[in-house]
């Protein structure tokens, strides 16, 4: 924990930038980077609003607790990287997701 999802579109180029998107919320106030993990999941077929504009669509998924300025902060940093690297084209989302730590397990190596 934390998690960050990138949902794209096939025809969108991630894995270049993954990296750099995984160094940008590892190294956020909050965050350990050890922690972080990574991935991302490429859709060969999508609909986006009229017709079938390539996106990319970022899931953060945090523990319950940081400061509504921090959650901030996390999304700028993520955005700046995405449109840094992506056609002005390109649909752009991102959603941040609090988990309840209660209901979340992580085994302990």
């Amino acid at each position: 924990m934390p998690h960050l999802v990138i949902h794209h579109s096939a025809s969108v180029e991630v894995a270049s930038w993954l990296p750099t998107l995984h160094h940008a919320l590892s190294y956020q106030d909050t965050i350990d980077p050890r922690a972080v993990k990574t991935r991302s999941l490429s859709f060969k077929s999508a609909c986006v609003g009229q017709g079938n504009a390539p996106f990319v669509h970022l899931e953060v998924r945090l523990l319950q607790g940081r400061r509504p300025e921090i959650l901030k902060v996390i999304q700028n940093a993520l955005v700046q990287v995405c449109q840094s690297h992506l056609d002005p084209v390109v649909v752009l989302t991102l959603e941040i997701v609090l988990m309840d730590p209660l209901l979340y397990f992580k085994e302990q190596s």
